[in-house]
């Protein structure tokens, strides 16, 4: 069943998405409007075909190859392709990001991809993945990668939250700018654990999942903060007062060298 969806400005001047081929763009638009409130909607490109270009069997018809245009949508990506017990299914990412669903929707009934996903076009060696990292354990858009490449619980946690349609990665990015943090400091894997299991507890009641994010996100910072704080300060109260002195005269000497 098709669904009123928004459609901002802001898509006709994206950048990734004007690189796209027209019958592309159409396509991914109307993938909105065939997801349910959570993004997700079956993968059969024959149905999808005859809803978007139902009119134009004539003509566009003998040209779109359905298949191969969600294949390219899962490259950038748009999109995940993926199986649960043998059926397909597909998420729109970003989607709650970009639409306001009606409080009287119901709700999904399409289960949520699993980190054991199908996708049927994946990346290809060497190409760079949404919130992931390179292989080469470089940190991307703030949360470190494993020294070995593979993803860390608090990078797979987002990951898991990324699938399921909300990229949470701008959060934190916009946390990071907000707070004027340097490029290479990130976020304890404690805070986004934590962050992570509030959201899946609390998900049904969420109704704008950007400001709680970032509520939240801000609230977790400073509770581990404030504990570092304390943590540092019964260190300091247990450092016998000649090793204080000596530290604290040998840092103010360095700070006059300086």
């Amino acid at each position: 069943m098709a669904r009123i969806r928004y459609l901002k400005p802001d898509f006709f001047g994206d950048e990734h998405i004007a690189s796209l081929p027209f019958e592309h763009r159409l396509s991914f638009a109307g993938l909105w409007c065939l997801a349910d409130r959570e993004g997700r909607l079956e993968d059969s490109p024959p149905t999808i075909k005859r809803f978007l270009f139902s009119s134009d069997l004539s003509n566009i018809n003998q040209f779109v190859d359905m298949d191969k245009i969600l294949n390219d949508l899962t490259k950038k990506p748009f999109i995940i392709r993926y199986q649960v017990d043998e059926k397909k299914y597909i998420q729109v990412l970003n989607f709650l990001k970009h639409q306001l669903v009606h409080h009287t929707e119901k709700k999904s009934i399409i289960p949520p991809p699993s980190k054991s996903l199908t996708v049927k076009s994946p990346l290809k060696d060497g190409e760079k993945k949404v919130g992931m990292g390179n292989g080469n354990g470089e940190r991307v858009m703030g949360i470190g990668m494993g020294s070995t490449g593979t993803p860390t619980p608090a990078q797979a946690a987002l990951k898991e939250i990324e699938l399921s349609g909300f990229n949470i990665y701008q959060c934190i990015n916009k946390l990071k700018k907000d707070k004027k943090w340097r490029k290479d400091e990130n976020l304890p894997d404690e805070v986004i654990l934590k962050v992570c299991a509030q959201y899946w507890k609390q998900k049904p009641d969420i109704k704008r999942p950007f400001p709680w994010f970032t509520d939240v996100l801000n609230a977790e910072v400073r509770a581990w903060g404030a504990a570092q704080s304390m943590a540092q300060g019964k260190e300091l109260k247990n450092l016998p007062i000649a090793d204080f002195m000596k530290d604290l005269i040998s840092g103010l000497a360095n700070k006059k060298a300086v």
